[in-house]
């Protein structure tokens, strides 16, 4: 998988990251590694293949985290280790782009990441619930609110999906 410009650029504001963190941690050695980062970002270079296994690390270790922290939350409140947890997934790319926008991460690297927290997840005995993402039921959604369609609007019915 090549990474373009945009996929670059999305992936380093997802993980909240400098440019020079960003070429740190992915792997891009000197100086000049920021440079390099906005470099790719702008589609003037091609950053290199070797790069791709750390970056896909970093998405994954956010996501870990992320739900990690969901886990820990729910924790807190019950004092036991739930045994199921809901996971939204998307039925493909154009699904996933139409409910995250343009700047969301490359769809095939989420989806990836996605799968081995599910993986891990199950191997501590707790069972992953998948809901999959459906556009004709957000549609009908919308209609029976009124709603127009909105990024906003999509938001909401994702975090509350299942």
């Amino acid at each position: 998988m090549k990474l373009t410009g945009r996929n670059v650029k999305n992936i380093r504001k997802y993980l909240k990251m400098s440019a020079k963190d960003f070429a740190k941690k992915a792997g891009l050695l000197g100086k000049y590694g920021a440079v390099s980062v906005y470099r790719w970002e702008s589609g003037t270079v091609t950053g290199p293949d070797k790069l791709l296994p750390n970056i896909k690390k970093m998405i994954f270790g956010k996501l870990l985290a992320s739900v990690m922290n969901v886990l820990t939350n729910i924790m807190a409140e019950i004092e036991v280790i739930p045994e199921k947890i809901d996971f939204i997934v998307y039925p493909n790319e154009a699904i996933y782009q139409y409910f995250n926008g343009e700047e969301a991460l490359p769809f095939v690297l989420y989806q990836e990441a996605n799968n081995k927290i599910i993986d891990l997840i199950k191997n501590l005995g707790i069972v992953a619930s998948l809901f999959e993402i459906n556009q004709e039921i957000y549609l009908r959604w919308l209609q029976n609110r009124n709603l127009p369609d909105t990024k906003e609007n999509r938001v909401v019915f994702v975090e509350n999906y299942g």
